[in-house]
């Protein structure tokens, strides 16, 4: 049998060739690189093989050298060859071929590799724990916190989650199927030291637990969160009316107020605000409704004019609208909902989203990111992050969750009967750090896949259009 016929690179066996398998040989201190000279070894601990043949050389087809011609050695030869463990060593090499490729040797030698282990199930083992969190931009109570997981189980066994919200001992949640990559909502409402955990069990082996690191909730202001109307003269009594509504609507989410911030407006700032010289607590909107361009054309325009500096939260806004647009809306029963739309955006809603970083793959399909909203989503069965609106033009897109996907929801950009303040638009305004109460939230459903986008075909988006900041300061007197 060629070769000898040893057991470990059987004779019968072809060598393979594979591209990208050929190791070349370190390069001596003089001229290109060569294997072991005829009738020498190198030492044992740098992987020790007799010499190559030397009768008989013969060059193979289609072999290429660049520099000096040198034969492709071929034929039978056996190698008892070491790696760094010293394994190679009990495999005998059937066939060897050294090439010259430039200046460098290569040696490819074909063997009968170490036997791979047969795979078979995984062993049974317990489920585990990856990561258990508690986030929030908020550290003063009210505190709406995301408790969020990642679990996993080696055998791919269903799991349950039992979770203790609040450290006493005792489980607060139960969630079967428990899924691997989690999250819920938690209020915090006093002031103190809170921590969370969670195990988690297969149903055959002890649950593992994790506790989050402990989150230091502060005593937070006392007073409600107001919201200041300031009416140009000339708006309606019945618009005022529907004012004052939509902000009793979000003084019921936003619980919590803010320190106190000083503001000066000079009369007839923007060419109608009314003058104003003192501390704003909590919000302060200056409103009108006049008439613009009739019907059908510019609603108004909405949004935050200042921001406190050190949290970012909005406490100077403006609202104006067409009192053309505002009568059609009154006649279909909408006015009020209408409102309280454009004061979110006061609020911070939807407000510069894209330049805060809270909006992912806004070319292609745009998606909110901040954890307490995509927590509100994930309740209603939705999955990934929650959609925000990919269609219309600015002041609608982006700016807004997706009305194929929410419908009659109050913060899409789309007006519809009956609109519902869900808890994704509260978790909204729990990322901003706003002290909120989720349980304002109206009863909300998320509709039939094709509903939203059936009631948003053939229709003009609902918006005004958007303010901009003042400079920082501008206002401060």
């Amino acid at each position: 049998m060629p070769g000898g016929g040893r057991s470990g690179c059987p004779s019968s066996r072809r060598p393979t060739r594979r591209t990208g398998a050929l190791r070349p040989l370190r390069r001596g201190p003089r001229g290109p690189a060569r294997g072991p000279p005829p009738g020498r070894t190198s030492s044992p601990s740098r992987f020790p093989c007799p010499s190559l043949p030397q009768s008989t050389p013969s060059v193979r087809s289609g072999a290429r050298s660049t520099g000096a011609s040198r034969p492709t050695i071929g034929g039978p030869n056996r190698w008892g060859c070491s790696d760094r463990e010293g394994t190679m060593g009990r495999h005998h090499v059937r066939n060897a071929t050294v090439a010259v490729l430039g200046t460098v040797l290569v040696v490819a030698a074909a063997c009968t590799p170490t036997p791979t282990p047969p795979t078979g199930p995984v062993d049974p083992a317990p489920p585990e724990i990856h990561d258990v969190r508690l986030v929030t931009p908020r550290t003063e109570a009210p505190v709406t916190a995301t408790l969020r997981w990642r679990i996993s189980d080696p055998n791919g066994d269903a799991l349950t989650c039992r979770i203790d919200l609040d450290g006493d001992g005792t489980h607060d949640r139960t969630i079967s199927p428990c899924p691997t990559a989690g999250d819920l909502l938690v209020t915090y409402r006093t002031a103190g030291t809170v921590v969370a955990s969670l195990d988690v069990s297969d149903g055959t082996f002890d649950a593992p637990t994790w506790t989050t690191d402990p989150l230091f909730v502060t005593a937070g202001p006392s007073e409600p969160f107001d919201i200041t109307l300031h009416f140009d003269p000339a708006t309606a009594p019945e618009y005022r009316d529907a004012f004052a509504a939509a902000s009793a609507r979000w003084q019921q989410v936003v619980v919590d107020g803010w320190n106190p911030e000083p503001l000066v407006v000079p009369a007839g700032f923007m060419g109608w605000i009314p003058a104003f010289d003192g501390a704003v607590d909590d919000v302060l909107i200056a409103a009108r409704v006049v008439e613009l361009d009739g019907p059908g054309g510019l609603l108004g325009q909405a949004g935050a004019l200042a921001k406190r500096a050190s949290s970012g939260e909005p406490y100077f806004g403006l609202m104006e609208f067409d009192a053309a647009d505002l009568a059609d809306y009154a006649a279909a029963g909408e006015l009020v909902d209408l409102i309280v739309h454009e004061m979110g955006h006061v609020l911070g809603i939807g407000f510069n989203w894209v330049g805060e970083g809270r909006v992912d793959d806004l070319l292609t399909n745009p998606t909110y990111n901040g954890p307490a909203a995509n927590a509100a989503w994930h309740e209603l069965g939705g999955t990934g992050q929650v959609p925000v609106e990919d269609q219309g033009d600015v002041g609608t897109r982006a700016a807004h969750w997706r009305e194929s996907t929410f419908a009659n929801e109050l913060m899409t950009g789309y007006a519809d009967s009956d609109e519902r303040l869900s808890r994704v638009t509260i978790g909204a305004l729990a990322d901003r750090g706003y002290g909120v109460e989720l349980s304002a939230a109206d009863d909300y459903t998320l509709p039939a896949p094709w509903a939203g986008a059936a009631r948003r075909a053939g229709r003009a988006p609902q918006h005004t259009t958007p303010v901009a900041l003042l400079p920082e300061g501008m206002l401060k007197g």
